[in-house]
């Protein structure tokens, strides 16, 4: 039998696979790094609407991430935070090598609502024309 996984222990391990640091994910989830510690450690649970950040940074459903792991490993079911960054984006095999600073820039960019995600892809857009211009 499967031993079932906390959500402390799962977004622990998530985190972890993405290659973000604790400070990362709570200056994103506008906490101190301290209360995301007590998340991961099982000290404290985050609320919904931290559950639905949370969720949305690891780019997984709320369903996966408070899905009981004993059942199926319902995780398993779809691509990992990894596979899906990279299928996604349909980035270069340097996907998994990205800086800290691009990590940070993933972690912000998941942060926010649809719509401010296309005026941030039109402003990245519009500065990378701006810099192959010069």
């Amino acid at each position: 039998m499967t031993e079932k996984q906390t959500i402390a222990e799962k977004i622990r391990a998530i985190r972890k696979a993405c290659g973000f640091t604790q400070q990362q994910v709570a200056a994103v989830l506008n906490v101190d790094r301290s209360t995301y510690t007590y998340y991961e450690t099982g000290k404290t649970t985050p609320d919904i609407h931290t559950v639905k950040l949370l969720a949305n940074l690891f780019n997984l459903s709320i369903d996966d991430l408070l899905a009981d792991e004993g059942a199926e490993n319902q995780m398993n079911d779809s691509a990992s935070p990894e596979e899906s960054m990279q299928e996604d984006a349909l980035l270069p095999e340097t996907a998994n090598k990205l800086t800290r600073t691009e990590r940070e820039l993933l972690l912000y960019y998941r942060a926010l609502p649809i719509q401010e995600r296309v005026k941030m892809m039109s402003i990245l857009h519009d500065l990378a024309k701006e810099a192959g211009e010069k």
